[in-house]
């Protein structure tokens, strides 16, 4: 990866287990985001063609920390494909709010940690490291990366801290190398309960089906009581709101949204059609109703390496060892001998996001552990209107209510 050529290389990692926000500023954020999410999930889905989780807000905010230190085309094309605002000031003081938020207490647990590993002796600007500890809560911490083995140690045990130990390993040893400067990693953990638990006693084994001639078995919950459902003719499916506990004061906090296509092998014209998240938009006003839900407890975890949807996606100086301007990292040295030049010469040589998602009776959660069972007895009441069984491949996200931010795009399709 350009060691010949005596170049120093950069990488991050953002782990997915995940976040959100609330004020004026974050539903600017929001806006963006979503529309960055669609975009980025639909160049996974190009390439994974299985079960998949991901957090493109998570990977955006590492992106957001790594424009900090980018400049010239480096930095425009970031800024291009992210959307982030011009106004950069406003843009690293939403995230600050943000995640600040979400890392209060809230019925929803939600944690942003992030942490910039540095080589010992290495010197970074001030601005640099002022913003992503004003802004991103994120320290530097000083490491030897002359010894990878205890390097890639480090890096995963403050990993495996921050996912309630789910996440144990991020980087290898192999990953680091004398010519690694900084490690950048950024996890996002989501843990929330539905508002009506699923019954463990109402659970069965029923049939998913693959495509039209395939199924295998699998446990569906059930659940008789008051969901918003629509038919959204546009993308010949259906989609479902599945609330996580209010507050205290009963405003909505979290929400999942399940996208269900009608036919048995309609995934993959629904991933085409999903063009704009705003299509889905009339789920969250139609009144809700009684309505039995089937839904198959579910386990996904991914492992992307994230730098070619990226360069899709149309970010690719940050990753060309002769084209990279990371100038607003480095302390330039005032000496002027070529290997002097060298060192101050940074490219992102790897992007990787881990992340997992558990669906069961309770609810769900995104990197942390089991969730307790809560028995809650079918409602006993008005009449069903519609039984709705998700028992073919889907998609779904999960956003935050408040800020209409999504969190989570998944797809699952065994």
């Amino acid at each position: 990866m350009g060691q010949s050529r005596n170049l120093q290389n950069f990488f991050g990692i953002s782990l997915t287990i995940l976040v959100i926000a609330q004020t004026a500023h974050c539903q600017v954020l929001s806006t963006d985001n979503n529309a960055v999410s669609l975009k980025a999930f639909q160049t996974l889905w190009n390439s994974n063609k299985g079960s998949l989780i991901a957090s493109p807000f998570s990977l955006r905010t590492m992106m957001a920390m790594l424009m900090a230190g980018a400049r010239g085309n480096t930095r425009e094309q970031i800024k291009s494909v992210m959307n982030f605002p011009a106004d950069e000031e406003k843009l690293f003081t939403t995230y600050q709010e943000y995640i600040h938020q979400l890392n209060s207490p809230s019925e929803v647990k939600t944690e942003v940690a992030s942490r910039i590993f540095l080589k010992d002796g290495y010197l970074v600007q001030e601005n640099f490291q002022n913003i992503l500890k004003h802004y991103f809560q994120s320290p530097l911490q000083q490491i030897s990366f002359d010894k990878p083995k205890k390097a890639a140690e480090e890096i995963n045990n403050f990993v495996s801290s921050k996912t309630n130990h789910r996440i144990q390993k991020i980087v290898d040893s192999s990953d680091l190398t004398n010519q690694t400067r900084m490690v950048l990693v950024n996890t996002l953990y989501f843990k929330g309960a539905w508002e009506n638990p699923f019954p463990t006693t109402s659970t069965r084994r029923m049939p998913f089906f693959l495509d039209e001639t395939r199924n295998v078995t699998v446990d569906m919950m059930r659940l008789e009581t008051y969901y918003r459902a629509v038919d959204i003719k546009q993308l010949d499916c259906k989609a479902v709101l599945i609330p996580y506990q209010k507050t205290k004061k009963e405003e909505d906090t979290f929400q999942m949204v399940i996208l269900l296509p009608n036919k048995k092998s309609g995934l993959a014209s629904l991933e085409k059609g999903l063009t704009d998240f705003g299509l889905v938009d009339q789920v969250f006003n139609v009144r809700p109703r009684n309505i039995e839900l089937r839904m198959p407890r579910f386990n996904i975890e991914s492992s992307l390496e994230l730098i070619e949807p990226l360069k899709q996606m149309g970010i690719t100086d940050v990753f060309d060892e002769n084209k990279s301007d990371l100038g607003g990292i480095p302390t330039v040295s005032k000496a002027t001998t070529k290997e002097d030049k060298k060192e101050n010469q940074l490219y992102v040589s790897k992007v990787v996001q881990k992340a997992f998602l558990t669906v069961d009776e309770a609810g769900s959660e995104a990197g942390a552990a089991t969730l307790s069972v809560v028995f809650v007895p079918l409602s006993i009441g008005p009449p069903v209107e519609e039984v709705i069984t998700v028992n073919r491949p889907f998609l779904g996200f999960i956003r935050d209510a408040r800020t209409k931010t999504i969190l989570f795009t998944f797809k699952k399709t065994d």
